[in-house]
């Protein structure tokens, strides 16, 4: 059984009773995820979730800062 269970800022999908939330699959060099990692760890500690928080959070950014330049390139 398959439920949708909406919420303000994301949906939730139950599969049988367990749930998902959406994810992505980026392909980026071991260098740079490396680094990343390295990074993350530093700012948030070596704890679970830490990558998709640092994740989540340079998306953001780069949204903001390339929003930012986009407006002022008109």
């Amino acid at each position: 059984m398959v439920k949708s269970v909406k919420f303000k800022y994301f949906d939730l999908v139950f599969f049988n009773g367990w749930f998902s939330v959406p994810k992505a699959t980026f392909v980026i060099s071991e260098e740079t995820l490396e680094e990343f990692k390295k990074v993350a760890i530093q700012r948030y500690g070596n704890k679970r979730g830490v990558l998709s928080v640092a994740i989540e959070e340079a998306i953001k950014d780069w949204i903001k800062k390339t929003k930012e330049e986009l407006e002022n390139a008109k």
